[in-house]
């Protein structure tokens, strides 16, 4: 049995740490010149910008696990059996085909130019079997390797979920209230 594997975005994940700071030394700022009115005025401002550098870039990740593949995106989480799975490809990103649907993977972009001329190493890791109880293995790839490995574990793994739905969509639900409640926030402070 393979260790489970979970790809995202390291890069992304310190960038959104960064917004947040930004967002809390902006805020204690803007108490510090303006009073706490206007620290609460910049609030729902500050708090909307931080969740949504928090959704885009250290909240999508790609989980490799041993029944199923899942696709978590900021509002989307798709799970889809091993033996749904009728093709990988990257097309400005990791596209997982499954049930005559394309489901994109937020987590595994596409290498930009930039990502090209830094010679960032992909990840070539030989996933020997491992323990049940073996903590997950945290990869940072691009579209491509990412869809070799997509791939590869769903060629291994074709016959081991035969008993599982095939497609599992759900919304979450908890990262939309709050980004309507943020919106609304802010809605109100223009008034």
């Amino acid at each position: 049995m393979r260790p489970v594997v979970i790809v995202q975005s390291s890069l992304g994940r310190v960038g959104s740490l960064v917004a947040l700071a930004l967002a809390c030394g902006l805020l204690v700022l803007e108490a510090a010149l303006g009073g706490p009115v206007a620290a609460l005025r910049a609030l729902p401002w500050l708090a909307l910008v931080a969740l949504a550098c928090w959704l885009l870039w250290s909240s999508p990740r790609v989980v490799l696990g041993h029944q199923r593949l899942r696709i978590d995106n900021p509002l989307l989480r798709h799970d889809i059996a091993w033996h749904a799975i009728t093709g990988v490809r990257n097309h400005w990103g990791l596209v997982v085909e499954a049930e005559g649907r394309s489901h994109k993977a937020w987590a595994a972009p596409a290498r930009s130019g930039a990502s090209l001329s830094q010679g960032r190493a992909e990840a070539q890791r030989d996933l020997q079997p491992s323990r049940a109880d073996a903590p997950a293995l945290h990869l940072d790839l691009d579209a491509r390797a990412a869809e070799l490995m997509v791939a590869e574990e769903a060629r291994l793994r074709r016959n081991d979920s035969q008993d599982e739905p095939e497609r599992v969509t759900s919304v979450h639900w908890a990262r939309i209230a709050l980004l309507v409640g943020l919106v609304l926030g802010c809605g109100a402070t223009l008034l």
